[in-house]
């Protein structure tokens, strides 16, 4: 159904100048194709050339593996180069253009390519199955069993070009984009891309898509595509991959791998196997933010590998690692910033994060995670923790919240309620030189600030590890320049009250109320105004006054840091407005009186 009305909208929207033609293996092949099925060409190629700019192909349905034409350096079972629709109503059910050894389709100039299956198409160099050069679309196909021997197994875009609403499957490249190959632009939408293979031994790249500078990967789902490097995706020096589904692909190194630029938003990476790092993803000098990483495995780092990148936001859950970093390894040059990293896990160490060397990670939410030693987070040689919340991990060994070897930096977190054998090094474990820093821990670690008072969580039971009032971590951290304009791991501003908390959540405190006297309102407003006159005109919705004086809550643009108890109410009425204007500035205050039942009639 979405086929056809992809199609009505396309023909509906011709002018009304351009002709329609029609090709069928039974037709009478009598130019200019125009007189129905009847006279139909019976080769796709001759009825384009017989087009002018606007025109529709109508393709009945069939095996198409005659008629053939030079176009982008390769021969093409079809060739399209002005803005014409070539479509197939019947869908790619039923309509198959057979490269037979030849690349099935070459594109440019607008053209559209709709309903189709492509499939055994065969390009010495790139794009096996279909070329898209600067400009041109393939919506609704099948592109499957195609080759390329270098780029590009099942479809290659240069420059431009939109793919959308297709299935991408069984197609290899020689050396990049098994299934796609995205060249400085482009673009693949809504579409399913699976079982495709970037096989050279040497280290094929793009199992699924390979992406070189720029090229957008929208809406897709990428599933058991192979390759040395990046199954699903391997983003080159740039690129986007955008609210992807991204699973049971098989690598060395990355289900996506991204280097040197690149970025991943909102994406889900599930179930993905790696032979080294990185099942999930494999970030070298790229950014993502808000995926979702689950059930992926790698002999290390099994959820997500980060180097000189940034990891924003989303959830690293249930990932296995052989050997370290069973969630996130975060090493030289990255950061990993307002992650869950939960129920993760490491065979030897760090079963939720590993951060070494220049590696930093902050407002990271670390619970339930596991491994042999440091079973939430390890630091080796290295790394910067700060205002994360560790909790509920377990080690088999030592150090069930984390451990140090050799160096490290724990600042302004919360390291609590974590299990392991050794009482001594149930929470931290430290060997080397390292540095603890307002860290709230038991026992107590040794460094400035810290304490191993009970932190006060909301409810940890319910997986709540905000600060209940009261809270020895409230407002007892340090802070750093980094916080200006950051949010903590819920979203809210980093520093609330001038302090930071300890811990990825910062405390919201209760809403503050300025109760003061009326009597004392026209003094203040005089010391803002410089003079006396007469300031206030006041409307009341009850005139029965017992006394002069009242209490009240004042809403206004005034700020006031303290919290001032609220004195006793000796007034009736209900509602005051004031109003307050100067020749420099207009001062409107809406007071709502809080007052006790009134007293019962003698």
């Amino acid at each position: 159904m979405k086929r056809l009305i992809v199609l009505a909208s396309v023909l509906t929207a011709a002018p009304s100048t351009a002709a329609t033609r029609y090709v069928s293996l039974v037709g009478a092949h009598q130019p200019p194709f125009t007189n129905g099925w009847a006279a139909a060409a019976t080769n796709i190629q001759d009825a384009v050339d017989a087009c002018a700019g606007g025109d529709t192909v109508l393709v009945s349905n069939g095996v198409y593996a005659g008629g053939a034409t030079w176009a982008g350096g390769w021969t093409n079972r079809l060739a399209v180069a002005q803005a014409i629709t070539v479509a197939a109503p019947a869908g790619p059910q039923d309509t198959v253009i057979d490269g037979n050894g030849v690349r099935c389709v070459f594109l440019t100039s607008n053209a559209l390519v709709s309903g189709f299956t492509l499939t055994n198409g065969y390009r010495y160099g790139d794009g096996g199955g279909a070329f898209i050069a600067g400009s041109g679309v393939i919506s609704n196909c099948v592109i499957s069993g195609n080759r390329a021997e270098d780029y590009g197994g099942g479809v290659l875009l240069e420059r431009g070009g939109l793919v959308t609403a297709c299935v991408l499957c069984g197609n290899v490249a020689g050396d990049f984009g098994g299934g796609v190959y995205l060249d400085e632009g482009g673009r693949i939408e809504h579409s399913m891309i699976a079982a495709n293979d970037a096989e050279d031994g040497a280290g094929g790249s793009g199992g699924g898509v390979f992406v070189d500078t720029t090229g957008v990967v929208f809406e897709c789902a990428l599933v058991t595509n192979t390759a040395k490097y990046g199954a699903a995706i391997y983003l080159a020096s740039g690129g986007q991959v955008i609210r992807c589904a991204i699973s049971n692909n098989v690598s060395d190194f990355g289900g996506v791998y991204a280097y040197n630029g690149g970025m991943l938003d909102a994406c889900r990476l599930c179930n993905n196997r790696a032979e080294f790092t990185g099942a999930g993803l494999d970030l070298l000098g790229a950014h993502a933010s808000n995926c979702i990483v689950t059930g992926n495995s790698a002999g290390g780092a099994g959820g997500v590998s980060v180097y000189s990148s940034l990891l924003y936001g989303g959830v690293v859950a249930f990932n296995r690692s052989q050997t370290d970093a069973g969630g996130v390894a975060c090493g030289s040059g990255a950061l990993v910033d307002r992650v869950l990293i939960v129920s993760n896990q490491a065979v030897r160490y760090g079963g939720g994060l590993k951060i070494s060397q220049r590696g930093e990670a902050r407002n990271c939410l670390v619970l339930n995670n596991s491994a042999s030693s440091a079973g939430g987070v390890l630091f080796y040689a290295g790394g910067v923790l700060e205002n994360a919340t560790v909790s509920g991990n377990v080690a088999s060994n030592s150090g069930g919240g984390m451990r140090f070897v050799n160096a490290g930096t724990n600042r302004n977190s919360i390291v609590y309620f974590n299990t392991c054998p050794y009482p001594s090094t149930i929470n931290i474990e430290v060997q080397g030189a390292v540095r603890n820093e307002r860290v709230c821990s038991t026992p107590l670690p040794a460094g400035p600030g810290n304490t191993n008072a009970n932190p006060l969580f909301v409810d940890r039971a319910a997986g709540n590890y905000e600060l209940l009032p009261g809270s020895p971590c409230i407002n007892t951290g340090t802070n750093r320049a980094w916080m200006a304009g950051a949010l903590d791991f819920a979203g809210n501003p980093r520093i609330i009250d001038g302090a930071v908390d300890m811990g990825c959540y910062e405390a919201i405190p209760e809403p503050r109320y300025c109760f003061l006297m009326v009597l004392f309102l026209p003094f203040l407003l005089t010391a803002l105004h410089g003079r006396r006159q007469p300031l206030l005109t006041t409307t009341m919705s009850d005139e029965s006054l017992s006394t002069r004086s009242m209490s009240c809550v004042m809403t206004s643009s005034l700020s006031v840091s303290a919290r001032p108890k609220m004195s006793a109410l000796s007034s009736l009425f209900t509602r005051l407005t004031v109003m307050y204007s100067t020749p420099f500035f207009s001062l409107n205050v809406m007071v709502a009186l809080n007052l006790p039942p009134a007293p019962s009639p003698l």
